[in-house]
């Protein structure tokens, strides 16, 4: 049972890790007129589908991982789940809202985003500014962990410890500069790459997955 839901797990993971390293390649420009643009909604919709699948992973990992003896695995797990499912109104705000403020009213997206100091907007920015906090500190601790334990290949938690922070840092800081969206597609990449190698490895590899984690009731459970 817990073999076949590792499987099931890895091709989510898979399937995530594709859409998430390929999505940038084809994000138009920060900018109301790159909001405009048709492509604009496929792309975040597949965003929003990347994480909607790493969520439906995690849930079939959960019984091995909260399982785990590791305090630091536990926290990196709940961390990253928690952003990520927090990330989906992000997704869905860049998806449908900012279009639709791109054509009825552009100047609101600075006002709402960097400019006002309104109180609900202040607390929509902290909310946002949160959840990428959880996301990008849970991935970090979680793609470390999975060096530690040897879950899987190490570039896999390579790719989850530094893309996602990665990814963060290049949509706040250096996508309306000279860079645009290069340090973003990197980092999305990075991330994407080590969702698909944890997803591979989970299909190909379940069972040295679930001894690794040194639970003997998982094990007697196989």
């Amino acid at each position: 049972m817990i073999v076949s839901t590792h499987r099931v797990s890895g091709i989510l993971l898979i399937l995530a890790g594709i859409l998430f390293g390929s999505f940038m390649f084809f994000h138009p420009a920060n900018t109301p007129r790159g909001a405009l643009e048709a492509i604009w909604v496929p792309v975040h919709i597949a965003w929003f589908f990347a994480y909607l699948l790493i969520i439906c992973s995690f849930v079939f990992l959960y019984q091995s991982l909260i399982a785990s003896q590791t305090a630091f695995t536990k926290l990196g797990y709940w961390l990253s789940f928690l952003g990520t499912v927090l990330s989906l109104p992000i997704a869905v705000w860049d998806s449908f809202v900012i279009p639709y403020l791109a054509k009825h009213a552009p100047d609101f997206i600075l006002q709402i985003e960097e400019v006002s100091m309104e109180t609900p907007v202040l607390i929509f920015r902290i909310i946002v500014f949160l959840t990428i906090l959880i996301f990008s500190l849970g991935f970090l601790l979680y793609g470390i962990s999975v060096m530690q334990m040897r879950i899987a290949p190490k570039m896999a938690g390579a790719g989850l410890a530094v893309g996602a922070p990665l990814f963060w840092i290049g949509a706040l800081f250096f996508s309306k500069g000279m860079l645009g969206n290069l340090i973003t597609e990197i980092g999305a990449v990075l991330f994407g790459l080590g969702l698909l190698i944890l997803g591979i490895h989970l299909v190909s590899n379940p069972l040295p997955l679930v001894r690794s984690l040194g639970n003997e009731s998982i094990k007697a459970a196989l």
